[in-house]
């Protein structure tokens, strides 16, 4: 007899393993930063988090715009870790 929900957990756990847990990465902005216009996660110098959008600087660089439509120095971030794909609600036959 097959144990189809020890087979189902052992896809996910390795899925997760390999997949989820690899793209949930901080990555320092001294290493890359992300794209012009992605929204983000942050984590600031400050020890604070954020969600806020990269935006190409007037000239070269980055500045980082919050929810407000507020600036904030590019120096004003350590680490961003990109967001998940938006939830797209329930299907008719959930």
């Amino acid at each position: 007899m097959i144990d189809v929900g020890a087979d189902l957990q052992r896809a996910y756990d390795d899925g997760y393993a390999h997949g989820i847990a690899d793209a949930m990465q901080w990555t320092s902005c001294s290493e890359r930063l992300p794209e012009p216009d992605e929204r983000v996660l942050v984590y600031t110098v400050a020890n604070e988090y954020h969600v806020w959008d990269a935006m190409p600087h007037r000239g070269e660089g980055y500045e980082w715009e919050d929810e407000e439509g507020l600036y904030h120095s590019l120096y004003e971030v350590a680490m961003w870790l990109p967001l998940p794909e938006p939830y797209a609600g329930r299907r008719q036959n959930d």
